[in-house]
């Protein structure tokens, strides 16, 4: 029985020891590192879309609304986790679509910061698009793709 306690003892620490041990190696200085202490994951939005229409303007309009993001914010948490698949954005380059597609995202991520949040973006890539990651032309485009949201949000 001691055995158990002292284990479930441990489990308890770890998170607070871990978070100590990784502010005092982090290079990210502790006034930004503040801003996300406590952070939900938006998922399902830009990313895990699993509704037969796709990602779709109606859905990034409804899936996540300015009434969520507030009551996010009420709850106590400073940040959000927003995960994206870079496919749909991909995609929509070859139809010549990625101004409509940006448009939402930073519609979201507008919103998102409106209400005082701040917002860590996911690379969040389906299990096919991991796999054309062996194919050295599509490493290049995806490559240019991160320069592209690299311009567009390191702000």
């Amino acid at each position: 029985m001691k055995l158990k306690w002292i284990g479930l003892v441990l489990l308890l620490s770890l998170p607070s020891a871990w978070a100590q041990n990784t502010a005092q190696l982090s290079s990210v200085p502790a006034a930004r590192l503040a801003h996300i202490r406590h952070g939900i994951n938006l998922s399902e939005w830009f990313a895990q879309v699993y509704d037969p229409k796709g990602y779709t303007q109606e859905h990034f309009q409804t899936w996540t609304t300015a009434t969520d993001i507030a009551l996010i914010k009420s709850m106590g948490f400073d940040h959000v986790r927003l995960s994206v698949n870079p496919q749909p954005i991909m995609d929509a380059n070859r139809r010549g679509g990625t101004a409509e597609y940006f448009s939402s995202l930073d519609a979201a991520i507008t919103m998102i910061l409106d209400a005082g949040l701040a917002v860590e973006l996911d690379m969040h890539p389906d299990s096919d698009f991991k796999a054309r990651l062996k194919e050295d032309d599509f490493v290049e485009r995806f490559a240019d793709f991160w320069r592209t949201v690299a311009r567009r949000y390191s702000s």
